[in-house]
């Protein structure tokens, strides 16, 4: 019995220790990088550390970021030099391009603020396209609250340079106020669509922060419509 029970032990020993090392190697892999340079240079390697790790205020967060190559340099990137970053060997359920985008950020006493940060691209439908980056959240647990790292969910128009937040994870979640003070003087019939689009289906609002293709068809009908004439 007693050795059934050490043979038992070291079996699921095993078997944890398997576990963790898959998990390690897939996390390992999510990093493996190709970063494509604006002067076409392309540089492959390891991310080491992401433009996320950086604290809010500063100017590196969502522009900053350190490639080990695979020759061995240490490269510290900046946005501004970037063309494209790439993951190869992540998963169809993450995102693998990143890119520079201009995302509408108000800041106090400037509503038309935008902020040019990397984000990730994730789904697209004919006529616009998701695109993510991060911010800091201030978020409430029960006896405490802390900083931790959100996605933020934007999209981005057909025809428009600025991608605009749609979800703001533990803090309001579903909020398309930015988007309507920037399309109500560029587009305020498409700012109508989406608006009664929301207001008659109750329950895409609730999912959207899900399923971010349900932003997507939310504006898809104005530009199938809009083409039709």
């Amino acid at each position: 019995m007693k050795k059934l029970f050490i043979l038992l032990f070291v079996v699921f020993g095993l078997l944890v220790f398997a576990d963790a090392s898959a998990k390690d190697k897939k996390d390992k892999n999510d990093d493996v990088v190709s970063v494509t340079m604006l002067d076409g240079t392309v540089e492959k390697g390891v991310v080491t550390k992401s433009w996320g790790g950086f604290k809010f205020k500063s100017k590196d967060f969502n522009r900053a970021f350190t490639v080990k190559t695979d020759d061995g340099r240490e490269l510290k990137l900046n946005a501004a030099d970037v063309d494209s970053i790439y993951f190869p060997l992540r998963g169809d359920d993450k995102m693998k391009t990143y890119r520079v985008h201009t995302i509408a950020f108000p800041s106090l006493g400037n509503r038309n603020a935008t902020k040019q940060w990397l984000a990730g691209e994730a789904r697209k439908s004919e006529h616009a396209k998701i695109v993510v980056t991060n911010i800091w959240v201030n978020v409430r647990h029960v006896t405490y609250s802390a900083w931790d790292l959100r996605a933020l969910p934007c999209i981005k128009f057909e025809g428009d340079s600025v991608a605009y937040p749609f979800y703001y994870y533990d803090n309001g979640n579903f909020n398309i106020s930015v988007m309507k003070h920037w399309l109500k003087k560029k587009n305020p019939e498409l700012l109508k669509h989406i608006e009664t689009y929301f207001k008659t289906n109750k329950k895409a609002k609730k999912e959207v922060g899900d399923n971010w293709n349900i932003m997507l068809d939310a504006c898809e009908g104005y530009f199938t419509k809009t083409d039709d004439e």
